[in-house]
């Protein structure tokens, strides 16, 4: 019997996208005939270093957030029997898969990399895994627009072991390219599932129609002021998305909205993906907006892209709408490709 391909990714965030993506990808691969499952790696030092921070910092609402995200991975996600708590533990896994996919999110994100601990944590670059066994990335995100050198040369040798690489921004791969590296630009998994795979794990949406307003980080102005502004063009009131949701609840949410304004990546695609009519807001001091223009410039979108609170802009996308067959058109071809790369590297 061939062995199961496994997936190395940030499905223990207490972020919506994050897990979504793991769940997608999951799916993805469950709908090709692979027999696949999650490693359950959830170092315990980053754990505890998030913990720790929300507490500083008085965010309690992660813990409720955490509570309801929890059971959608219990119900949802197929997980390794074994948790491993520490890239030592990781070892044991070495030949235990035929493939192992690192991605999607920001695994190779040097902050997070370099951040946890005396050593840098190279568990996304599957440094743990055995000769024999085959190394691939799916949409992996290096989270910025350029890499230190002494970076680029600790990663380019693990790099170099992977059998096919694909990230999921432009700039990924121009930092690929910077080290010699070929690679694919691939859509984020969430892209690789259809409304209807969606519609069947949201909950209901909230009663009535009303704006839907999904706006992570501090500090977000901007974000807020268009909210209010699209409100009020709209004359419909604002439904926040609740630390309280888990991953149906947040999916009902965006489904059953007249309208979406949000900063958030997967705010956007889940907007794409049930065709909802939205407006993205870049995420106000931080590089974290790559992603949302690469999508929406493949899918003709980015004048959906609103950087101020512009009275008239808004008015303007809350009257067009959204073009729906162009927007499943793109998405499909986006979804072809994803699935292709997949198709070809662990099939072909």
């Amino acid at each position: 019997m061939s062995k199961k391909t496994a997936t190395i990714t940030f499905h223990w965030a207490t972020n919506y996208g994050g897990v979504l993506q793991a769940y997608a990808l999951q799916k993805a691969l469950e709908g090709l005939g692979v027999e696949t499952e999650i490693i359950d790696f959830v170092p315990r030092r980053v754990r505890f270093m998030i913990v720790a921070d929300n507490l500083l910092k008085r965010r309690f609402g992660e813990f409720k957030k955490e509570r309801s995200i929890r059971a959608f991975r219990r119900s949802h996600l197929k997980l390794s029997k074994r948790r491993y708590r520490s890239t030592h533990a990781l070892l044991s896994a070495a030949d235990e898969y035929g493939a192992v996919i690192a991605g999607s999110d920001q695994v190779w994100n040097y902050s997070f990399i370099t951040s946890y601990g005396k050593r840098p944590m190279l568990s996304y670059f599957l440094d743990f895994t055995a000769d024999g066994v085959k190394r691939l990335s799916y949409a992996a995100s290096f989270g910025a627009n350029k890499m230190p050198a002494d970076y680029a040369d600790m990663v380019k040798p693990l790099i170099d072991r992977f059998a096919a690489v694909s990230v999921r921004e432009d700039t990924g791969l121009d930092i690929m390219r910077g080290m010699g590296v070929e690679a694919e630009l691939v859509c984020d998994p969430t892209a690789l599932l259809s409304a209807e795979d969606y519609a069947r794990i949201a909950a209901k949406g909230e009663g009535g129609a009303y704006v839907c307003s999904y706006i992570i980080q501090s500090g977000q102005h901007t974000a807020y002021e268009i909210e209010r502004l699209a409100a009020r063009k709209t004359g419909l009131p604002i439904n926040r998305i609740k630390d309280s949701y888990g991953i149906p609840e947040w999916l009902g949410s965006i489904r059953g909205a007249e309208l979406i304004v949000t900063n958030s990546f997967h705010g956007v695609m889940l907007s794409l993906i049930f065709g909802r009519p939205f407006i993205a807001v870049p995420v106000e001091g931080k590089d974290m907006n790559a992603r949302i223009q690469n999508v929406l410039r493949e899918l003709g979108q980015t004048h959906r892209i609103l950087s101020s609170a512009d009275p008239e802009r808004v008015e303007e996308l809350v009257k067009e709408g959204l073009d729906k067959a162009a927007v499943n058109a793109g998405l499909e071809r986006l979804r072809a490709g994803g699935m292709e790369f997949l198709r070809k590297n662990l099939l072909g």
